[in-house]
């Protein structure tokens, strides 16, 4: 997702008006880029809230006509390092993977929250 996100912000011109006044011309550039970069965290954070929070998770296929209450594995990225799924007690690994998303059900499998970390 890294390649993704550097793909995204190379070879774009940032404007300096979006820096604060009297910044040096460098402050200003990496202003503007740390606000892009923040913007564009904000939004897969915002993505990923909106397509699971508040859906049950299901083992298997979901059916089409469930796809607004429901998500299952295969809604997941695909890719099992860059995803995990936790339910009420289970312990994760505390290595850092900075583009793993995180998905955090309750009891009856209802997905509570989303995180990358």
């Amino acid at each position: 997702m890294t390649a993704y996100w550097t793909s995204k912000l190379l070879g774009k011109k940032f404007e300096e008006s979006d820096a604060p006044a009297g910044a040096h011309r460098s402050d200003k550039a990496i202003s503007k880029i740390g606000s892009k970069v923040i913007a564009l965290f904000q939004t897969r954070q915002t993505y990923w809230t909106k397509k699971l929070v508040g859906k049950r998770y299901q083992d298997g296929k979901v059916a089409a006509a469930d796809k607004e209450k429901a998500f299952s594995r295969s809604d997941l990225p695909t890719d099992p390092r860059l995803c995990r799924v936790f339910t009420p007690g289970t312990l994760g690994h505390a290595n850092y993977i900075k583009d793993r998303l995180n998905v955090y059900l309750d009891a009856k499998y209802l997905c509570t929250s989303v995180s990358f970390h």
